[in-house]
């Protein structure tokens, strides 16, 4: 009876041509509502004069001159400083949240359950409200004004990274750190041989969003650094060509939005196929 309910064969449900050109039609208007703000930042950044409007979507004429004016001033100075700032705030909270994720997930200590709420409850609120507070701090230690004090400022906002990496680590079965205690291993030793290398998809997704949220961060960045242009973030940078006294060039603003793409695009299409994993198989036990 088994065998022959096997050996059935199943049916394949048809779907109507018309179902699959509406599909079609509205993934196409999606993609196209998408895309359309990135296309009209790249059409404003190879058009004349500093406009940010256009009657066309296609400009009458293509210039470069833009891309020539954002690269005579400090605009490569402005990425570097927000890759040195990315990509070392990522490194030390992905260093931090695994500590702290595999404490909340693997021991057992007083105020564990609500450790971990507490921190996650008070990272919600608004960035705005402890401005003020961490101007202040960074004064009384002489950081303000540079990089160094920004990367502080961001590494110690990893309340939902640890509790995302901890219900990761709890989908690890327990009796791989059981088996490996057994052969004589540590605490230590556990969590470098066994638990990173398996939660190495979701640390390299914490990794990406770790450096997409700090690379495109303003607010923080815009009170911490007032040191003079050359300490400026892209973000900052960019906000200064449309903020001039005199001018507002759109058009040179769109051209360093379109630069500065570049590096987050690299960094993702290297690390895609980690961040895929991380993501499906991080959607478990939260």
């Amino acid at each position: 009876m088994i065998a022959a309910r096997q050996a059935a064969p199943q049916r394949v449900t048809k779907r109507s041509p018309m179902g699959l050109i509406a599909t079609y039609v509205i993934l196409g208007i999606v993609t196209l509502v998408t895309l359309l703000p990135a296309w009209w930042v790249l059409i404003a950044s190879v058009s004349p004069g500093s406009s940010a409007y256009s009657s066309s979507i296609w400009p009458s004429q293509i210039v470069v001159s833009n891309y020539r004016a954002l690269f005579s001033g400090e605009f490569g100075r402005w990425i570097l400083n927000s890759l040195i700032v990315s990509l070392t705030t990522a490194i030390v909270s992905v260093f931090i949240t695994t500590l702290a994720a595999y404490a909340f997930s693997r021991m057992r200590f007083f105020g564990q359950r609500m450790g971990i709420v507490v921190i996650f409850i008070v990272q919600m609120f608004p960035a705005s409200m402890y401005l003020v507070a961490i101007f202040s701090i960074l004064t009384s230690v002489h950081l303000e004004g540079t990089l160094m004090g920004l990367i502080l400022v961001y590494s110690g906002a990893q309340a939902f990274n640890i509790w995302l990496l901890r219900s990761y680590i709890n989908s690890i079965p327990k009796e791989l750190d059981e088996a490996a205690m057994v052969d004589g291993a540590t605490r230590w030793t556990v969590l470098w041989r066994v638990i990173i290398p398996l939660a190495r998809p979701m640390l390299v997704t914490l990794f990406i969003w770790t450096v997409m949220s700090t690379y495109n961060e303003f607010m923080v960045a815009s009170l911490v650094l007032q040191g003079g242009p050359s300490t400026y973030t892209v973000a900052v940078g960019l906000r200064t060509l449309i903020n001039n006294q005199y001018a507002t060039n759109w058009t040179l603003f769109a051209a360093g939005a379109v630069v500065a793409t570049f590096p987050l695009m690299m960094i993702f299409l290297a690390l895609q196929k980690q961040l895929l994993s991380g993501l499906s198989r991080g959607a478990v036990n939260i």
